[in-house]
C-alpha cells in the first residue's frame, strides 16, 4: 500500500484561501478525508519459444509491460502465475498455447497472457544399405 503525504500546511492553506481576508477572523475546522488508491492494470505475458520435435520442453517465462510497473516495482511483484504448455517430448511441429493463469500482486490487477510455443522438425538422415 502506498502512502501519500499532503504538503500543505492548515495554516498556509487557509492564508492562500482567505486572502486578503485576515485568516484570523475566521473560524477555520479541519475535516479528515479518505483517499482511496486503485491497484494498477498490470499485463503478464508469457514470453513465446521454440523446441524442436522430440526435445523436452523449454523453460517457461514470462515478462511484464515495464511501462505498467510503477514506482521501483519489479516483475518480482507478481507472486503464484502458472504457466503450462501440453506438448512434451512428443509433441507434434506446428504451434502450441503456453496458457499463463493466476498471479497476483499486492498493488495490481494481473491480466495474463497466453504465448505461442513452435515446434519444428528434427532432422532426420536416411542412410541407404
Amino acid at each position: 500500500m502506498k502512502k501519500f503525504v499532503l504538503a500543505a500546511s492548515v495554516a498556509a492553506l487557509s492564508a492562500a484561501l482567505l486572502s486578503p481576508m485576515s485568516a484570523s477572523a475566521q473560524n477555520i475546522a479541519t475535516v479528515n478525508g479518505t483517499l482511496t488508491v486503485n491497484k494498477a492494470n498490470l499485463t503478464v505475458t508469457a514470453d513465446n519459444q521454440t523446441k524442436t520435435y522430440g526435445d523436452p520442453d523449454p523453460v517457461l517465462t514470462y515478462r511484464a509491460d515495464p511501462l505498467q510497473l510503477k514506482y521501483t516495482d519489479t516483475l518480482s511483484v507478481v507472486t503464484g502465475l502458472s504457466l503450462a504448455t501440453n506438448t512434451g517430448m512428443l509433441a507434434t511441429t506446428g504451434n502450441h498455447s503456453i496458457v499463463a493463469s493466476g498471479g497476483s500482486a499486492a498493488n495490481y490487477n494481473i491480466t495474463a497472457v497466453n504465448g505461442t510455443l513452435s515446434v519444428g522438425k528434427a532432422p532426420l538422415v536416411v542412410t541407404a544399405d
